[in-house]
C-alpha cells in the first residue's frame, strides 16, 4: 500500500457509511467500511419496500426549508448541502445506471421503484474504487493512540479484532429498526469516551393516538388528502394515512419536532381547507384536534 494515503474507517454500512466511503476513495483514501450485519444497507432495502423515495423535485430553496428549524439554522444547512443538493442525487442515481422521475407529489423515484438495483450497482462502484468491507463487525470501542492514529475495536463473532486507522467516520443511524442494524448501541460508547450525546429521538415516523375500534375499522389503510395540519403554530399542507396505531404522512413527519415540545401533543387537521359556502367568499372548514400519544418508532 501507498504509505502516502491516508487510511480511514467508516463505521456503518448505511447510505451515510456508503456515501461518505465513495467520496473517501475518491478523493484517494484507502477506506474500509465496517459493519454488525452480513450486508450494508439493510434499511435502505426496507425504504426501497414503499417505492424507494430518493428525494423531492422542489427547488432548492423550497427543498432547503424543509432541513431547517429552530434549533438549526437554513444558512448551516445551505452550506452542507449547496454542493450535493436534490438534483445532484438524482444525477448521481443515474451514473449509476438508476433513472428517476419525480410524481406529481414532488417525490423521487427510481422508475423501478425498487432499492436492490441501485444498492448492487452502489458497493460494485465502492469495490471498484478500492473500498474494503469488513461484514459481522460490531464495533465496540475506539481510542487514540500515541501516534495520533486511531484504533478501532470490534467483535467478528467472539472474536476480539483492533485495527488502526488515520481517521474514523462514524455512521451508525439512530434506533429505529434494530433488525436492520440500528440498535443506538453506540451511544454508550461514545459517552464512555466524554462525547456528549443528544438524547435519540423520533424523527420522521408516524405517532399514535387510541383510536376506537369502529373507527380504526372504518379508516385504517386510507389516503387523507388535501388536509392541513397545524401543531404548536405551525401549518403545512398535505397527506395522511391513517393506520392501526394512529397516522403516517410527510407533513406529520415534519411536525414532530413541534409536536415533541407540547406537553400534551395535538394537531389540528382542516379536512376542507379549500371548500368555500355557497353563495359567500367565506371560508368553511371543517377541522378537528386529535391528541397524538407519541411517537411510533423509538429514534433516529
Amino acid at each position: 500500500m501507498d504509505n502516502s494515503r491516508r487510511e480511514i474507517a467508516i463505521i456503518g454500512g448505511g447510505p451515510a457509511g456508503l456515501r461518505a466511503a465513495e467520496v473517501a476513495a475518491r478523493r484517494g483514501a484507502a477506506v474500509t467500511v465496517f459493519d454488525a450485519k452480513p450486508s450494508v444497507g439493510r434499511k435502505f432495502l426496507v425504504a426501497g419496500r414503499s417505492g424507494l423515495n430518493l428525494t423531492n423535485s422542489a427547488d432548492f430553496e423550497t427543498f432547503l426549508a424543509q432541513y431547517s428549524g429552530r434549533d438549526f439554522p437554513v444558512e448551516r444547512w445551505r452550506e452542507y448541502l449547496k454542493d450535493f443538493d436534490n438534483y445532484h442525487l438524482s444525477d448521481w442515481a443515474a451514473e449509476l445506471g438508476v433513472d428517476t422521475f419525480a410524481a406529481s407529489s414532488g417525490k423521487v423515484f427510481p422508475f423501478s421503484k425498487k432499492a436492490a438495483p441501485l444498492l448492487r450497482r452502489w458497493v460494485l462502484r465502492l469495490r471498484e474504487l478500492g473500498v474494503v468491507f469488513r461484514m459481522k463487525h460490531q464495533w465496540t470501542g475506539l481510542a487514540k493512540q500515541p501516534d495520533g492514529r486511531i484504533q478501532i475495536d470490534c467483535l467478528q463473532g467472539d472474536q476480539p479484532v483492533q485495527a488502526r486507522f488515520d481517521a474514523v467516520v462514524l455512521a451508525m443511524g439512530g434506533a429505529s429498526w434494530p433488525q436492520t442494524g440500528s440498535t443506538g448501541s453506540w451511544v454508550s460508547i461514545l459517552e464512555a469516551q466524554g462525547v456528549e450525546v443528544v438524547p435519540l429521538a423520533a424523527a420522521n415516523c408516524g405517532w399514535e393516538c387510541d383510536w376506537s375500534p369502529e373507527t380504526r375499522a372504518q379508516i385504517e389503510g386510507k389516503p387523507l388528502q388535501n388536509l392541513k395540519l397545524s401543531a404548536n403554530g405551525r401549518t403545512l399542507t398535505g397527506e395522511l394515512v391513517a393506520t392501526r396505531y394512529g397516522f403516517e404522512g410527510t407533513p406529520l413527519y415534519t411536525l414532530g419536532r413541534e409536536l415533541r415540545r407540547m406537553a400534551s401533543p395535538v394537531i389540528e387537521i382542516d379536512f376542507k381547507p379549500t371548500l368555500l359556502k355557497r353563495g359567500s367568499l367565506q371560508k368553511w372548514s371543517p377541522r378537528v384536534a386529535i391528541f397524538i400519544k407519541r411517537p411510533a418508532c423509538v429514534g433516529n
